[in-house]
């Protein structure tokens, strides 16, 4: 147990998007999460910023309390690793 953390679950997961596509808008309030790009580049458009974030591998992004969607920029298909702290109770988001 960590304090403060009580009522939440961690989950982690690994993510994969076809080159051209995109992960629908969804939101980290109340929800930190972090992601890591394995290979190729993404662009993550996030509400706390003017423009998209170009992420290559190796970047990792810290998502919270911001909505945002990406949108695969690479020419292959791209992976990354998710990891977030979720409320108790909350279903899950369908996979897009």
């Amino acid at each position: 147990e960590i304090d403060g953390f009580q009522g939440y679950r961690m989950q982690a997961r690994y993510v994969k998007v076809a080159p051209g596509a995109t992960i629908r808008i969804h939101d980290h309030f109340g929800r930190p999460a972090f992601s890591y790009v394995v290979n190729t580049t993404v662009d993550q458009y996030r509400s706390d910023l003017p423009g998209p974030l170009r992420m290559k591998p190796g970047d990792l992004s810290s998502e919270t309390n911001v909505a945002h969607w990406w949108r695969n920029t690479g020419g292959y298909t791209l992976t990354f690793y998710v990891v977030d702290l979720k409320p108790l109770g909350e279903k899950d988001a369908a996979a897009s």
